[in-house]
């Protein structure tokens, strides 16, 4: 969601957007290349907010009113440019890492579950998909470390 602030002395933009996952990322890096306040707002800070307002319903319209007078209340320092594409690589990094992960803990589980029920090349698959996770979750790991310390050079005299 967009929402504008304008003065009208000196036709700044203001926006504000609730944060919503991958899907803000596209407006964020826009706003920041265009160099526009921005403000990304919690959706739980907005629902408490919608609360205070007395509206109990919750829809797409509502929000945007909602944001609309939550911005009106902040001062212009409160609006910075959020946008960071290596923390945004990061967070992908680790996200697939953490999916990884997770897949990696359910097909264990699942084949110790069918230990039983051998059947040779479904077994080897299995294990076969078991080591490629491995494998890959390592590489990512060496993949987002360079990012990190690219992003935080002080992690690897923190880390030592």
């Amino acid at each position: 969601m967009i929402i504008l602030k304008i003065p009208i002395k000196n036709l700044l933009f203001f926006f504000g957007y609730e944060a919503t996952s991958n899907y803000m990322h596209v407006l964020q890096k826009l706003l920041h290349e265009h160099h526009f306040s921005q403000i990304m707002i919690n959706p739980y800070t907005m629902h408490h907010y919608l609360k205070h307002l007395n509206s109990r319903k919750k829809n797409d319209v509502i929000d945007s009113l909602g944001i609309t007078k939550y911005i009106q209340t902040l001062n212009e320092d409160d609006f910075k440019t959020t946008f960071n594409q290596s923390q945004k690589t990061l967070k992908k990094y680790n996200s697939s890492i953490e999916l990884i992960r997770k897949l990696h803990t359910q097909l264990k589980n699942f084949t110790h579950s069918q230990k039983d029920n051998n059947i040779p090349y479904l077994d080897n698959a299995l294990l076969s998909l078991l080591s490629m996770f491995k494998d890959l979750k390592k590489q990512l790991e060496k993949e987002a470390q360079k990012v990190l310390i690219e992003l935080y050079p002080h992690v690897e005299t923190i880390k030592k």
